[in-house]
């Protein structure tokens, strides 16, 4: 569960955060493939180490969630 919160910084900044290679996150699409991945954890998974040392981004992930599930149904 640390490694989530680990990715998710890095995907957001690679010079910070931890868990894959500077060149992973060069190639395009990896962060966005990341952060998505990790919020699906924060959904679904509700993982603990993000709501207590990342609170505001918990919230963040899951208004994220709602939005675009909101926006796949209306299509």
């Amino acid at each position: 569960m640390i490694g989530g919160v680990r990715d998710t910084i890095a995907s957001l900044n690679p010079k910070f955060g931890d868990g894959h290679e500077l060149s992973y996150w060069a190639r395009n699409g990896t962060k966005e493939a990341e952060f998505l991945a990790h919020m699906f954890e924060v959904v679904f998974g509700n993982n603990p180490v993000f709501k207590k040392y990342l609170p505001d981004l918990y919230e963040d992930m899951q208004l994220l969630w709602e939005q675009l599930k909101k926006e796949v149904i209306q299509k």
